[in-house]
């Protein structure tokens, strides 16, 4: 039986050296690079308040005022509206915001347009659901 050279066992533990390394490296870099859960502390306050305010959508105007004022007070009262993460959060209110009340304009029309009042409450559910102005 042949013997095999001192520098092939020590390039062939040199090599599996490093691929332990790599392996071990990669797997912090994956763990340090998963994003780390947002605290949405403020986002709470509004999207409840809109959840409150779509759940009211069909209510008659004495219950979804209130509700509509309640919610536009949580928009007003978000601290740092400059920072991205709660400008998104806003701008994804006010958007599913106007989708609600084209909701209840079309739903008091004379004539209704069936199509964009379905399409509207489609949109108003997605944003309950998602918490975010999704788009149908």
């Amino acid at each position: 039986m042949k013997r095999i050279p001192t520098r092939q066992i020590l390039l062939l533990v040199v090599v599996l050296g490093l691929a332990v390394f790599n392996v071990v490296r990669y797997q912090r870099t994956k763990k340090l690079a998963s994003p780390a859960p947002v605290a949405d502390a403020p986002a709470t306050g509004v999207w409840g308040a809109f959840d409150k305010a779509a759940a009211q959508r069909d209510a008659p105007d004495a219950q979804f005022q209130p509700a509509l004022a309640t919610l536009r007070g949580e928009m007003a009262a978000m601290p740092d509206p400059n920072l991205l993460v709660n400008a998104n959060i806003l701008r994804d209110v006010h958007g599913c915001l106007i989708w609600l009340q084209f909701y209840r304009q079309s739903a008091g029309a004379v004539h209704p347009d069936v199509a964009w009042h379905t399409r509207s409450q489609k949109h108003i559910d997605g944003c309950v659901r998602e918490h975010r102005d999704v788009s149908e």
